[in-house]
């Protein structure tokens, strides 16, 4: 999710992917002096926090709009053979950031 600027926030659910994440984030340390991998530094001012912080107040709300909107484009096409749209399965908690079809 993006901010004003240069900056951005990444949530997940996903232990694996936060412990990732983290250490991408600050230069790839686990600790100040043992380097894990490659990283980044990836620090955000206040104002960009602060809007970030507004934005996750409305994070779920855009979720279910994308994925309504990703059941219309699926709807619309299915009768298309020339298309095919991912398979998704009911209940399935998927983003729908980004549509993809194959052709």
């Amino acid at each position: 999710m993006g901010c004003f600027g240069d900056g951005g926030a990444i949530t997940t659910n996903s232990l694996e992917i936060a412990d990732k994440i983290f250490l991408l984030r600050d230069h790839g340390q686990k600790t100040k002096t043992e380097i894990l991998c490659y990283g980044y530094n990836s620090r955000l001012d206040n104002l960009q926090a602060a809007v970030l912080n507004v934005k996750l107040r409305y994070l779920p709300k855009w979720i279910e709009r994308r994925r309504e909107i990703a059941e219309i484009y699926n709807n619309g096409l299915k009768d298309i053979k020339e298309i095919k749209t991912p398979f998704v399965r009911q209940n399935n908690n998927i983003l729908m950031f980004i549509k993809i079809m194959f052709s």
